[in-house]
């Protein structure tokens, strides 16, 4: 029998890159932590700060179909992803695109990591023009932890242990 995958998303925004890994995945399930309130950056700009007072009822509407393999974690990323390990939940796979901040993006890897230490882990945004801190957060944290390969592809990267 084919196992069941399981997927942590840290930062889920509205839903699309949850509806991509379910439609691309079809027999996983899916927990998305966020606390969907926005971060600064949302708040810096008025496209972005007019979604954030519906921004969860939205992300639940557009994930309604899923709902039977999504799972809201309605938290900040460190707490989400200590809830989730402490109730068991071994992912296959963390996809990392919160916070967009050095400290923010090397807790998310980091503590992934330390939870999952089997675990894929991927994020988006890998670009020194746009989000130079999150580059750095990410080189930073392989080069705490020898044991995981890098690979970028465009915007995005993945570390394997």
């Amino acid at each position: 029998a084919a196992r069941f995958l399981s997927f942590v998303e840290v930062g889920s925004w509205l839903g699309k890159s949850a509806r991509f890994i379910l439609d691309h995945a079809p027999h996983a399930q899916l927990y998305c932590i966020d606390t969907w309130q926005g971060s600064p950056e949302h708040q810096a700009r008025p496209e972005w700060r007019d979604k954030l007072p519906t921004l969860y009822e939205t992300f639940l509407s557009s994930c309604w179909d899923y709902r039977d393999r999504l799972y809201p974690v309605r938290m900040d990323s460190l707490d989400g992803l200590n809830l989730l390990a402490g109730e068991g939940v071994t992912p296959d796979l963390v996809y990392i695109d919160g916070d967009h901040s050095f400290a923010g993006a090397f807790g998310d890897v980091s503590y992934a990591a330390e939870h999952w230490p089997d675990a894929i882990l991927v994020g988006d945004d890998y670009s020194r023009r746009d989000y130079p801190d999150v580059v750095r957060a990410v080189e930073n944290f392989i080069d705490l932890n020898p044991t995981y390969t890098l690979t970028t592809h465009g915007r995005c990267w993945e570390a394997r242990p």
